[in-house]
């Protein structure tokens, strides 16, 4: 993920991403980033509070486009919420990597991301507060959530294993996939796995919420 190391945004403009930014209201900021990517990409995303959201694009399109919505949140401790307007994405797109995360990334402000993707070579997203959710294409992919919901639909089953873990919460694997299925509860702590013979491997995590990963068939 992007722990140490991220590029302003400014320099990513020279690699192909173009940038459109409004303010709607003065307590709600958009922005939208496109990104050239191949099948070879490996993205990741980091966000704090908010909603990660997947939009499954054309499986052989060449592009990842981000649309954030920035408000502050109404949670917040302190009254309104934290600086929306100086809220940016940061992304460091190098080689094969795209690394998207907030910058500044505090509590204060709720971010909404909505990412529109074609079929990846792997998929790595964080959040710690919030809803992950939407549909993507199967492939190796790592999803976890500090206290919210997973909630995702995967098209594809050429899978080799998931593996689906809940601190305090309950797990889910369903659909079109097949293999040997396993779940198990203790106390308040669910685990659900599924073992196959295909390629990608997923798995994920919360510490406090529910998991649901529900599998297609790739049409």
């Amino acid at each position: 993920m992007m722990k140490n190391k991220v590029w302003p945004i400014a320099i990513c403009l020279v690699g192909g991403l173009t940038v459109t930014s409004a303010a709607c209201a003065q307590d709600v900021v958009k922005r939208s980033h496109t990104f050239n990517v191949s099948s070879d990409t490996e993205l990741s995303v980091e966000a704090a509070v908010g909603t990660v959201k997947f939009v499954k694009g054309d499986i052989n399109s060449q592009i990842v486009e981000v649309e954030l919505v920035i408000e502050a949140n109404d949670d917040s401790f302190f009254y309104g919420g934290g600086d929306i307007n100086s809220v940016h994405l940061e992304a460091d797109q190098h080689g094969n990597e795209l690394e998207l995360s907030i910058e500044p990334d505090d509590e204060e402000v709720e971010v909404t991301w909505r990412i529109t993707l074609p079929k990846m070579h792997s998929v790595d997203a964080d959040l710690g507060v919030g809803e992950m959710s939407g549909e993507l294409y199967t492939t190796d992919a790592s999803f976890e959530v500090g206290v919210g919901e997973i909630d995702l639909v995967l098209h594809g089953g050429n899978v080799d294993k998931v593996k689906a873990e809940a601190g305090i919460g309950d797990t889910r694997i369903r659909g079109s996939v097949r293999g040997d299925s396993n779940s198990e509860r203790v106390l308040m702590t669910s685990e659900s796995e599924l073992t196959s013979t295909g390629d990608y491997r997923i798995k994920a995590e919360v510490g406090v919420g529910d998991i649901t990963l529900d599998f297609k068939e790739l049409n």
